[in-house]
């Protein structure tokens, strides 16, 4: 039985040579993977060889093995992401102990603040609410229990203009800057939507503390992450091929290293 690999499979190592080359293949001869651009991936155990092709903006980098060569681990894992504070986190047992609901809201924060809340209830009745409470500072709040039920909470909160004509609801409402409230439209008068929005004006003013500190802190982790694209802009990451097949080699037009 021959051991030279099948003709589609060669035809794709081939492509490895070509401007825009890319490899998602898996074989027991060889191995693939992506790692960050560097000047030279280190020396593993069990290499006896490299060829380094250059496609501009990134690298595939081949690399002989000895046959039977172990696979080497793959690179760590990124660190976890920082949880917000507990306060700002549901109880799961609380979520899973209740009837739950998604909420899928549109949100717009205007200067003052001034939120203007738009949704659909639960049998898909348009409604509307004007809040006197910048919704801004729930935007890491993604779900929440209250007495009699829990919700998965999927807004879409974005900034409104100082002078547009929504801008004047809040005083239409009959709002102030006071402690957190709203008023909601007839049409939205539903179980659900009260609740929610009972629950999310109470715990503004309970935690308005966490919820501003956690606000600052995502905004500066943001910006960080801004400046640093912006002095180190990514480039693709190289593909590194690990072949342990000679046949493979030959096919690639690479001499196996002696």
């Amino acid at each position: 039985m021959s051991s030279r690999p099948a003709p589609s499979l060669r035809r794709a190592l081939r492509a490895l040579r070509g401007p825009a080359a890319a490899l998602a293949l898996a074989a027991p001869a060889f191995a693939a993977d992506a790692t960050p651009a560097s000047p030279q991936p280190a020396v593993i155990p069990g290499e006896i060889g490299r060829t380094v092709i250059d496609h501009g903006d990134h690298r595939t980098i081949i690399i002989e093995m000895v046959p039977g060569a172990p696979v080497p681990p793959p690179p760590p894992s990124p660190p976890a992401p920082v949880q917000p504070p507990a306060v700002l986190r549901a109880d799961p047992a609380d979520l899973e102990n209740k009837p739950s609901h998604a909420l899928f809201w549109s949100i717009t924060v205007y200067p003052g603040p001034c939120s203007v809340i738009e949704g659909r209830t639960a049998d898909q009745r348009p409604w509307r609410a004007v809040s006197n409470t910048d919704f801004r500072l729930f935007r890491q709040v993604t779900s929440f229990a209250t007495a009699r039920a829990a919700y998965d909470w999927f807004p879409s909160i974005a900034d409104g203009e100082a002078d547009a004509p929504e801008r004047q609801t809040l005083a239409a409402a009959g709002l102030d800057a006071g402690p957190a409230t709203y008023r909601l439209d007839p049409a939205g008068r539903s179980a659900e939507v009260i609740d929610a929005l009972d629950y999310l004006h109470a715990f503004h003013d309970a935690n308005h503390a966490a919820l501003l500190a956690e606000t600052t802190r995502i905004q500066a982790e943001n910006n960080r992450r801004e400046r640093e694209l912006r002095e180190n802009p990514p480039r693709k990451a190289d593909t590194i091929v690990r072949v342990s097949d000679p046949n493979l080699l030959r096919d690639l037009q690479i001499a196996p290293a002696k």
